[in-house]
């Protein structure tokens, strides 16, 4: 049941508190059926719903992130922590929240935790902000007794998953705007700059260098062909509607990813990472290996290595140790095996996991520092060849004038 998504609308209501006072809201649900159907859970009668008119900014704006998951789970752990009850923990953590929707989410949680029900009963009902991973340490934290040890885990595995995907997002963004910024000079001075010049060189007697008139002829043929400029705009839609519609889509650019070797390597690492770290948090929370691995799995969304390790949970499955099974799994490198085995020997199979999550997350850190310092005369050279190459054609012409006067 998902009822936060960027298709849903935004709804005003009043209504009735289980007090008996009247009180007003705000609600982001498919339908006002759907609202009355939060606000009932939430012991609310209503008495006016309608569809309030937002801007897409606002929407995106209020929408929940990981982030917002992982410091609800952080601060609920150290309330419980700190002997506050938990239902007491939620009041407390929805009247400090900014965001309407993370309000009602959290007050839905309270009323059913209110009413009787674990928090896992109430959690599951969210997919979209709680995957199997959490739900099942949830699941054994309420079991165990030890809930607070377990929504930290959480809240520091996300973390550690949000700071890699920040470090990604990071490295990438400086070297796009600048990539974007070129490509816009470059059309500008095709479109606008290079006809002026081309008007110019007309009246001028005398041959033109052979690298002016190519940028004139791919000017002019831009002019004519104007449609062309959108196609690049139009695949890149395409291909990232493709990407979140179709899994065919997924694994045709999973494969062709596969086969580059510096992004194969770096996939590699990164799902490696989030499954051994994921492995690491299951097994540490006393959850059979087999629902582990299932779990470990849908860490990625990567076609080849969920295939990769379905087959590792299959061997598992059939009786073979972890060490053994990746041992038949390629995806594994040796040095993932031979610490598994250690670990698997000594009893120690958590930490060594946790290790391998390390060593990983290292290696990924030092890679994005070493592109991004790679990437920055790269970069240079780029903004060089485009925009100095098109300055250098336009005055070659005015320079050869100059010699011959």
């Amino acid at each position: 049941m998902k009822i936060f998504s960027h298709k849903e609308k935004y709804f005003i209501w009043s209504g009735i508190s289980p007090q008996g006072k009247k009180i007003t809201g705000e609600t982001q649900a498919l339908s006002i059926n759907q609202v009355k159907s939060i606000l009932l859970r939430q012991e609310i009668k209503p008495i006016t719903i309608s569809q309030k008119k937002t801007k897409w900014f606002y929407q995106i704006n209020k929408n929940i992130s990981d982030i917002d998951i992982s410091i609800f789970f952080r601060q609920l752990s150290a309330l419980i922590s700190a002997g506050v009850p938990i239902v007491q923990s939620c009041d407390i953590i929805r009247q400090s929240q900014d965001k309407m929707t993370l309000r009602i989410l959290i007050h839905s949680i309270q009323k059913s935790i209110e009413s009787g029900k674990n928090l896992l009963d109430e959690l599951i009902h969210y997919p979209k902000y709680f995957d199997d991973l959490t739900c099942h340490l949830i699941h054994v934290g309420e079991q165990t007794g030890t809930l607070e040890i377990m929504l930290k885990r959480i809240a520091n595995h996300k973390e550690k998953s949000l700071t890699l995907q920040k470090q990604i997002k990071q490295a990438l963004f400086y070297p796009s705007i600048i990539f974007l910024v070129a490509l816009l000079v470059c059309f500008i001075m095709i479109m606008f700059v290079v006809p002026r010049f081309a008007d110019l060189f007309q009246s001028m007697q005398g041959k033109l260098p052979i690298f002016t008139l190519i940028i004139i002829h791919i000017s002019n043929f831009f002019h004519e062909n104007i449609w062309i400029c959108f196609i690049p705009i139009i695949f890149i839609g395409l291909l990232t509607y493709l990407l979140k519609t179709s899994k065919q889509a997924k694994q045709i650019i999973n494969r062709i990813l596969h086969y580059i070797p510096v992004v194969k390597t770096s996939m590699q690492k990164i799902i490696l990472a989030q499954f051994a770290h994921s492995l690491a948090i299951t097994l540490g929370a006393g959850i059979p290996i087999i629902e582990a691995l299932k779990i470990a799995t849908n860490t990625t969304r990567n076609y080849h290595y969920v295939n990769g390790f379905n087959r590792l949970m299959a061997h598992v499955a059939a009786g073979k140790n972890l060490y053994s099974a990746m041992q038949l799994n390629s995806l594994f490198p040796t040095m993932i095996i031979q610490m598994v085995k250690i670990g698997e020997e000594s009893g120690t199979l958590e930490s060594m996991l946790q290790k391998i999550a390390e060593l990983y997350e290292n290696d990924i850190s030092h890679l994005i520092a070493t592109l991004s310092h790679l990437l920055e005369p790269l970069i240079m050279i780029i903004l060089g060849v485009l925009i100095g190459g098109l300055v250098i054609a336009m005055y070659l012409p005015i320079f050869k004038l100059g010699t011959i006067i």
